[in-house]
């Protein structure tokens, strides 16, 4: 909840405070994902750190020649940048920059009672959402909740969290989890991966063995 307790170099006894976001990315072991089996088995990352994440989201390098196109723009774009000429771009980059810095150090949302109870609700409708063979997502998700609605109504330069930023980050989580938990076999989200990396079904086969 904003703090780290380092456990290094003899240091126990303090608590220092965490304010930074960390995003991080990474290649299938493959080179690409196949989406017939698990994503978190093609990532070469320990499953524990891996579900701290709020978000995980996956890019598939499939062909789609409206997405191709822009991605050849793009690239052009990047050239044209090389040579001395400024890209186009929808927001200019300067721009971006100084919103990120403006919401950052000047836009501080209430959390109003009425943001506080949806977030609740969604929570316990998520858990309920996800429930199976005695599985559903964890108590991390009201925090990943807080935190996106939050991050979501400083980006909006709102002096209050609201239903449209609540409603935002739960879209977000419910698509990370269709990435993440998704159990190629079945076609459904699966939060028994997230919590000890295999699906439900692979989970009762050992039941059953044991």
């Amino acid at each position: 909840h904003g703090f780290v307790a380092p456990a290094k170099a003899g240091i126990s006894n303090i608590k220092l405070r965490a304010t930074a976001t960390i995003v991080g990315t990474a290649n299938p072991k493959a080179g690409k994902i196949d989406r017939n089996r698990l994503l978190i088995d093609q990532l070469d990352i320990p499953f524990p750190v891996l579900t701290r994440f709020d978000l995980i989201f996956a890019f598939f390098d499939e062909p789609d020649e409206e997405r191709d196109e822009e991605i050849g723009w793009s690239i052009l774009s990047e050239v044209k940048r090389r040579k001395g000429e400024p890209p186009k771009r929808i927001i200019p980059a300067e721009l971006l920059k100084k919103l990120f810095a403006y919401a950052r150090f000047n836009v501080f949302p209430e959390v109003t009672e009425e943001a506080q109870r949806l977030m609740v609700s969604e929570f316990v409708k998520l858990r309920k959402k996800t429930s199976r063979d005695g599985s559903s997502v964890s108590r991390r998700i009201m925090d990943a909740i807080v935190r996106l609605s939050y991050a979501h109504a400083k980006l909006r330069l709102a002096d209050k969290v609201e239903k449209i930023d609540v409603e935002e980050a739960v879209r977000l989580i419910w698509k990370s989890l269709e990435y993440v938990a998704y159990d190629p076999e079945t076609g459904e989200v699966d939060v028994s991966i997230l919590q000890v990396g295999v699906p439900s079904r692979e989970r009762e086969k050992f039941e059953l063995f044991v």
